[in-house]
């Protein structure tokens, strides 16, 4: 009879990436399993074709009422499960776990404030996030160790650095192709810029955006691919785009059109964002650009080395909102610009002294 494991990591889209190791790791070492998801439905596409994922149980909260969390939590009971993983370490997603049938809810103290381990019988506890300096990637097979009762190292060492991106079908590929192609391939180096989060302080001040962007605009090796969604950030993208040559505003692409769409850019430039995060595990260079959060805990996960940080001592804080924001004010155009130029150099995709 084979194993069934449920994996809960609803949200967000970086964390989303990063627990796809866990998810692949799991499978390599019970390759007869089950293993189910829960996910929030505007996330689900990113595990559409995963192939570690048997199943993926999605819902889209803003639509739930008394009588459709006494459905879902009806069918979610249906199923008997070997374990349960909480990736996500909420209040919502401990009592999940705690609703699942299993003898076996594995989760984390300290991933939040909210206390969620009173919901699991098997715990691993977290230092303080200001602290914290391991990778969560690697923070998330800290509780496949203490299941399979092996250490975190040699677990790490069968995760192939080489399968971690997020995987698409070749009709989305196809799709990408048809729309943007022609425009991808004719410009010798093609960046996507990801300027905006949702959290508010993690986003490049817009003034730092508009130097940056300037710069690339002069220079016609170059074009310049702009990522918002929603109707604020495509706002404001338009208007950093300012009909300057080069420089394309790109919203609201689902996140299976959005893996292709990366794949064929040249290199990442952004903030601590889920779209950042695509980018580096897609194996395109990226360069990551932090203030409030922990590059070393939160960071693009193969490119660890190509950050920017401020080096203020109250980075990271980890603070939702700031009134000064200043580490990532002092973070200047002049410093992502070359940083850029240094990492397509050393890529290979421009000539070194041809600029």
């Amino acid at each position: 009879m084979r194993n069934k494991y449920c994996i809960i990591r609803m949200s967000h889209a970086g964390d989303i990436v990063h627990a796809m190791p866990f998810a692949r790791i799991l499978k390599k070492l019970d390759p007869t399993s089950q293993i189910t998801w829960i996910i929030e439905e505007r996330f689900k596409t990113l595990l559409k074709y995963e192939p570690s994922v048997d199943r993926i149980l999605s819902f889209n909260k803003s639509h739930f009422s008394i009588k459709k969390i006494y459905k879902f939590i009806k069918f979610l009971r249906r199923e008997k499960y070997t374990a349960v993983f909480d990736l996500q370490g909420l209040y919502k997603s401990g009592l999940i776990s705690f609703l699942l049938k299993s003898d076996i809810r594995l989760g984390f103290s300290n991933m939040s404030k909210e206390h969620s381990e009173i919901f699991y019988n098997q715990v691993i506890e977290l230092p303080e996030k200001k602290t914290d300096t391991l990778h969560v990637v690697k923070t998330y097979l800290k509780l496949l160790g203490k299941f399979f009762n092996q250490p975190l190292d040699k677990l790490y060492l069968q995760l192939d650095l080489n399968t971690v991106s997020p995987i698409y079908g070749p009709s989305e590929n196809l799709q990408i192709e048809n729309q943007y192609g022609c425009r991808i391939q004719k410009n010798p180096v093609n960046i996507i810029f990801i300027p905006f989060s949702g959290w508010q302080n993690k986003s490049i001040p817009i003034k730092v955006c508009e130097e940056f962007i300037d710069r690339v605009a002069l220079n016609k090796k170059f074009a310049l691919w702009i990522y918002c969604f929603g109707e604020k950030e495509t706002k404001i993208a338009r208007l950093l785009q300012n009909s300057r040559n080069g420089i394309h505003v790109l919203n609201d692409l689902d996140f299976n059109l959005l893996t292709p769409f990366i794949k064929k850019m040249d290199l990442a430039i952004g903030c601590d964002t889920g779209t950042l995060h695509i980018a580096s595990q897609t194996g395109i260079d990226s360069i990551g650009i932090y203030g409030p959060t922990s590059p070393e805990r939160n960071g693009p996960f193969l490119h660890l080395d190509n950050v920017i940080t401020s080096g203020l001592e109250c980075a990271p804080c980890w603070k939702r909102i700031c009134h000064n924001n200043e580490c990532l004010k002092i973070i200047s155009s002049e410093q992502i610009y070359n940083k850029m130029i240094t990492t397509l150099k050393n890529s290979g995709k421009i000539i070194r002294n041809s600029l």
